[in-house]
């Protein structure tokens, strides 16, 4: 809004909030900026006062707000000035045609370049002298030297808020004539410092704080009384037809799920009640142990029929507003954990499942049966502790009925994050990098992310890694957040030793607008999980699309590019999440099974999506054990090989589907029960171990079974958990590498136990020989714990850095490594020692920066240090040779009469030392030891 010309914002000089904002990035004690502020709003309140206290009905008094002013504090949140569209290079291209400066000048070179890491550190010293010199200062440097500003005119918040709006509206009216007018008038009428902070505005960065910142088959456990336990959790389903082909025309409930804290409820004979959260936190003392205490159990008590003696119910606790009588989700932020008596809220208790009624469990039965045992147990009461309603459906219209009734009620229906959550742990590649400002000056800190090229996965494994003469990957979008500092410098410690390309996009990459400033090869670059809010369109990119508010979830080490999501991939993705609502369910039926199943094949880490999570939204559970009872008696048995034992296998490979290996066990004799056997490590097999109550077997175990048409006793290697019965067994019959003690072994198990045998070095017994080969690894080795950076390049941080052809630091390298040093190329917080050389210091300040930064513990010593360590055999005190010290060097000096017989002597001057030192440390092979230790000495 827009206040007239006598309103109190046009009353401040702008030059007052510079002197506020300055004062405040000048300390980094948030105390003190807090006091620099408060006494600036103080400051304002009094205007207010003196301004309106005898005119209290003043029309001005009732539009005059604090908001121009707050929004120059922090523009980032104002919302209400729609954009300007005014960046760094925008900006630049604009103040060299203003000021006429000739496009080849180094001046105008540094404002084009400032991302470049070359002329941050270059104008770090030429401007402020500090290496967090950012755009503005360094355009506010070229103003001050070029206008002098009209000291007559006194620029007010009023003036630098006009002069924003003007600017938005010439960006939204695409008039650049006005937009230099506006940047024409700030030059003219605002001195450098003014200049500095209207910049930083612009660009939305004052800097007044230093940062902003399974399977679908369940499974059955025993369940105890007051004994915590992780619930089974809804798997993600694909909708319409492809629900009913799942349960094979079987019925199936639907019902509403409420977005609350899934919470189980205990309650014994004597009335002891306790509450357990999904991840097995007891909350009894929030909602009550007894009928007498708590915010819920006093109220809940008389729900229980008379005939219950213990039980176990399942449920989703959610408050609920008694004043607006609707429910409130979490995502309203409110903990029913923690609401008191005198709150208009109060916890309710939604039960949708009993898995223990009178000591019979349960959880073995239908969800049919164990509806009725609920029904007959508790009794609703209201606003308090409720069942929730199911209703049986059996066909995908009568789904598509219920979801257009939600939708009807304004209920979300199934929630986007669970339909656009297919946008989650995308596997993308890194193709380009854009540098960073602040504390990620001087690194790539934000990346183009591409998808792949659709391409027979035959094809993709045969080609050449370093020739990529089609174009393979397409851009797909920028990403800068998910990773911590720590994996940014080192992702960049990475690229530091390759030759990063600018200019002209590679032939292997499709691009649209939008351009990286450098090019990172596919072979030298890193896939990355990427997860975002949902995919929208955009002409910045070939595709048309990109992600909104991507964030790295992952960097995997472990891909390659040939694992990137392909194209195809991605556009499946975006065709199922662009519309979550009934009309798009409806759509979904006529998707056939192959284009459904097509989904599964993306590249992506396998992850539990549960529908379950949010407010008002469809949960649907199966029968399962009716179904699989069916589907197992369709298979005869043909062998007996397993007859008499039970087992369950909880998931399949790429060879074996789970269904199949199930039917299998039946042919074979088998019973198909719980107990677990698994492939890979699903979340249902991670429950199970982390139970740990039961064997876990490997799926290979019984694929060999099967193979072989016997059965096969357990040995350890086919163990994923071993329980301490069968520990005690394999102690008995196995050695620690699981060979064993009775059974003969082919050469294919003798392999991989020799594998799992580690290689270890024999020990010489012989004292001599043991004293001799100390010695030498006392003398030799004396830099064998060092980690070691050499300052021999000429940039410490840049990925474009080169080494400094011809250094004076070259031949201690050298030396470092004869005496065992390990000499690292990039600078780590685990580094013990940099060296730099004395004649030269220029980067010295750099290191001292960057070891404040990350609070790291080397020391930084001149070279003299080297041929001192080496003169005494021993790491010398560092602070003798400190890179800060301007003394003198401390030369390596030997007492001859110490020196052993036979060894040379190092000369007292440390640089004759320096050239003797090589040809010393090989020369002491055979003439080191003493003459009566020569027999010996020579048969070592």
């Amino acid at each position: 809004m827009e206040q007239s010309c006598c309103s109190i914002e046009s009353e401040i000089p702008f030059r007052d909030l510079c002197s506020i904002l300055r004062a405040c990035a000048s300390t980094r004690n948030q105390a003190e900026k807090r006091r620099i502020l408060g006494k600036f709003f103080h400051c304002w309140r009094e205007r207010f006062k003196r301004k309106y206290e005898n005119s209290v009905a003043n029309s001005n008094s009732s539009v005059e707000s604090f908001f121009p002013i707050l929004r120059l504090l922090v523009p980032k949140l104002d919302n209400a000035r729609g954009p300007i569209g005014l960046k760094e290079n925008m900006l630049a291209k604009k103040f060299i045609q203003i000021m006429a400066i000739d496009k080849n000048s180094p001046d105008a070179k540094a404002l084009l370049g400032f991302h470049l890491p070359a002329t941050k550190w270059k104008m770090s010293s030429t401007t402020t002298g500090k290496s967090d010199v950012d755009f503005a200062a360094l355009i506010s440097s070229m103003l001050k030297s070029r206008v002098l500003a009209n000291v007559d005119e006194e620029i007010s918040l009023f003036d630098i808020n006009r002069c924003l709006d003007h600017l938005a509206s010439a960006h939204a009216n695409r008039s650049r004539d006005q937009v230099e007018k506006q940047i024409d008038w700030c030059c003219r009428n605002l001195n450098a410092e003014q200049f500095k902070w209207f910049v930083r505005i612009v660009l939305k960065d004052v800097r007044l704080w230093e940062s902003s910142s399974m399977d679908d088959d369940g499974y059955c456990c025993s369940v105890e009384l007051f004994k915590a336990y992780r619930p089974m959790l809804a798997t993600l389903i694909f909708p319409g037809n492809r629900i009913c082909q799942i349960f094979s025309g079987s019925k199936f409930y639907v019902e509403t799920k409420f977005d609350g804290e899934r919470v189980q409820l205990h309650k014994d004979e004597n009335n002891n009640y306790k509450y357990f959260s999904r991840n097995g936190i007891d909350f009894t003392s929030s909602y009550g142990s007894t009928p007498f205490v708590g915010n819920l159990t006093q109220f809940i008590h008389g729900a229980f029929e008379n005939h219950v003696r213990n039980c176990i119910l399942d449920g989703e606790m959610i408050a609920w507003d008694r004043t607006a009588k609707r429910f409130v989700g979490k995502g309203e932020h409110v903990d029913v954990k923690g609401l008191k008596f005198d709150s208009p809220l109060n916890p309710c208790y939604m039960v949708f499942d009993c898995l223990l009624l009178n000591d019979r469990p349960l959880a073995g039965l239908p969800l049919s049966e164990r509806l009725e045992q609920l029904r007959s147990a508790v009794r609703d009461i209201p606003e308090r502790m409720q069942i929730v309603h199911q209703q049986l459906v059996d066909s995908a219209d009568q789904v598509i009925e219920l979801l257009n009734e939600t939708v009807g009620r304004g209920e979300e229906g199934i929630m986007p994050d669970y339909i656009n959550g297919l946008v989650d742990d995308l596997d993308v590649l890194i193709v380009g990098g854009y540098f960073g400002t602040g504390r990620r000056s001087n690194l790539l800190s934000h990346f183009m992310i591409a998808l792949m090229e659709n391409y027979d996965k035959k094809i993709i494994e045969t080609v050449d890694d370093c020739n990529f003469s089609t174009p393979r990957f397409v851009a797909l979008g920028r990403v800068g957040s998910g990773y911590s500092l720590k994996e940014l410098y080192d992702f960049n410690a990475k690229l530091v030793q390759l030759r990063l390309k600018r200019g002209q996009p590679p032939p292997w990459l499709k691009l649209g607008v939008e351009k990286p400033e450098v090019y990172i090869h596919p072979e030298q670059s890193t896939i990355v999980q990427v997860k975002a809010a949902q995919i929208v369109t955009s002409g910045q990119f070939p595709l048309g699309f990109t992600l909104r508010f991507p964030r790295v979830q992952a960097i995997r080490h472990d891909k390659t590019w040939r694992d990137c999501m392909t194209v195809e991939q991605f556009l499946n993705f975006k065709d199922l999440s662009a519309d979550c609502t009934s009309k798009r369910l409806a759509e979904m039926k006529n998707y056939n099974n192959d284009q459904i199943m097509n989904l599964k094949t993306i590249s992506k880490k396998p992850k539990r999506k549960a529908i379950v999570a949010a407010d008002r939204r469809c949960r649907v559970e199966a029968m399962k054990n009716l179904d699989q009872s069916k589907r197992m008696r369709t298979f005869k048995p043909i062998s007996n090989i397993f007859q008499g034992r039970e087992l369950c296998i909880l998931n399949g490979n790429d060879t074996f589907t789970k269904e199949n290996l199930e039917g299998k066990v039946v042919e074979l004799g088998g019973t198909v029960v719980q107990h677990p056997v698994a492939g890979r490590q699903t979340v249902k097999v991670k429950s199970v171990v982390r139970a740990s109550t039961v064997d876990v077997l490997k799926l290979s175990w019984l694929i060999r079974c099967i193979q072989t048409n016997s059965f096969i006793q357990w040995t350890p290697k086919d163990m994923l958990l071993t329980t301490a019965t069968m520990k005690r067994h394999f102690k008995r019959n196995f050695d620690q590498y699981g060979d064993s003690y009775t059974d003969p072994v082919d050469s294919e198990t003798l392999h991989d136990l020799l594998a799992t045998v580690p290689v270890e070095k024999t020990d010489v017994d012989d004292s001599k020989s043991q004293k001799f080969l100390s010695t030498i690894s006392y003398k030799y080795g004396i830099f064998l714990n060092c980690t070691i950076y050499l300052d021999f390049y000429d940039d410490l941080f840049s990925p474009l850095r080169r080494r400094i052809a011809l250094s004076a630091l070259d031949r201690y390298e050298l030396l470092l490594y004869q005496f065992r040093a390990n000499i690292v190329d990039t600078l780590t917080d685990s580094l013990t020692h940099v060296i730099v050389h004395s004649d030269d210091l220029s980067r010295l300040d750099d290191l001292l920066r960057f070891k404040s930064d990350f609070n790291a513990n080397f020391h930084i010593v001149t070279e003299s240090w080297v041929t001192h360590c080496i003169g005494e055999f021993a790491i010398v005190d560092e602070s003798l040779h400190s890179a800060r010290t301007s003394g003198e060097s401390h030369p390596a000096i030997i007492d001859e009469e110490e020196v052993e017989e036979g060894a040379d002597v190092i000369d007292e001057n440390p640089s004759s030392s320096l050239e003797t030192l090589p040809l010393f440390f090989y020369s002491f092979t055979g003439n080191f030891s003493t003459n009566e230790e020569e027999d010996e000495e020579q048969k070592l």
